[in-house]
């Protein structure tokens, strides 16, 4: 994402469960620079000693401490959507996917629900961030219907959180202990999504919020087989012909944007190391493609080399 090129260190995080805690309380995934492999929570606090700490709670993971310069964070959410809480001591951005950054005022909290990606900059001092899935959340109503995007208070019940968040880094906590206060967060968190919250604040209004929200939805949903442009419309409750206008109002037809969305799906999955072993096409029928040669002419049109070439650091063809 754009905001990841500043000037600054650079930090991976991404928000799902830990294939290795199959076992036991699942744990949000954090890495940091290097290979950007995820690590498990055993690793977690070694690795994020500085300049940051790491707390694991149940689904809960806190991040913080005070930089020495400029920094970005790059955040992902695989399987599910996640959400993101923060605070920064100076003023910072953040963007999700492919939206306009928002500027966060010095010291105010933050929420971010994301779809695939986002990127906070932020500058010198204190950061705290609190990650989690947001499917942890889908019994609370106030949170079942949160859209993409990020809001900005002010809001006390963020910044409480936040503030309690930052109290438990570098905490030694009894699994007890960490689940009452992992609770204890996800309460302010409701709290802060319904009636007066910034999140309730944030609802989106008018044809370019929704516009916004579908071009995440397809961000989050692009792979699937069955997910066309008659399953956008029935869930966003807009006509197709509708629909079809509002994209061709961008320059370009719902059915090429889905397309490009799952192309860019397999090129992230094709340079991904995690994915060396997996054949082109089982990599593309991932990403939600039927026919592989189709599939082929799409890529080499649409990146100017083909899957393979991609894969192996090849030139443009």
């Amino acid at each position: 994402m754009n905001s990841t090129t500043s000037a600054g260190k650079h930090y991976r995080l991404s928000i799902g469960a830990s294939a290795a805690q199959k076992t036991s309380p699942v744990l949000p995934l954090v890495a940091f620079d290097g290979a950007g492999g995820n690590m498990d929570g055993a690793q977690l606090q070694e690795e994020t000693a500085s300049p940051f700490q790491a707390t694991a709670l149940h689904t809960v993971t806190i991040i913080g401490g005070r930089a020495d310069g400029p920094g970005n964070f790059h955040i992902t959410a695989s399987p599910e959507p996640g959400i993101f809480i923060g605070r920064c001591s100076e003023s910072a951005t953040v963007r999700i996917e492919d939206m306009q950054p928002v500027a966060i005022e010095a010291g105010r909290a933050f929420l971010g629900v994301v779809a695939r990606e986002a990127a906070l900059h932020h500058a010198a001092g204190e950061v705290t961030l609190v990650l989690l899935p947001r499917q942890v959340l889908k019994l609370a109503d106030a949170l079942k219907a949160a859209p993409f995007g990020v809001s900005a208070g002010p809001d006390p019940a963020l910044d409480i959180l936040v503030s309690h968040a930052a109290g438990l880094l570098g905490r030694p906590l009894s699994p007890a202990l960490a689940l009452f206060c992992e609770s204890a967060l996800l309460g302010l968190l409701a709290f802060a999504a319904g009636p007066g919250g910034s999140a309730a604040a944030r609802r989106p209004e008018g044809r370019d919020a929704l516009y916004q929200e579908i071009l995440l939805d397809i961000a989050a949903n692009c792979s699937r087989h069955d997910f066309g442009v008659s399953q956008v419309a029935q869930r966003h409750k807009i006509n197709v012909r509708t629909l079809q206008k509002m994209f061709q109002q961008h320059g370009v037809t719902l059915k090429e944007h889905l397309t490009w969305s799952r192309l860019h799906l397999a090129r992230s999955a094709l340079t991904d190391p995690a994915n060396a072993g997996k054949k082109v096409s089982d990599i593309a029928f991932e990403a939600g493609f039927n026919d592989i040669a189709t599939f082929n002419r799409l890529f080499r049109k649409s990146f100017g080399r083909t899957p393979s070439s991609l894969r192996h650091g090849g030139n443009a063809d």
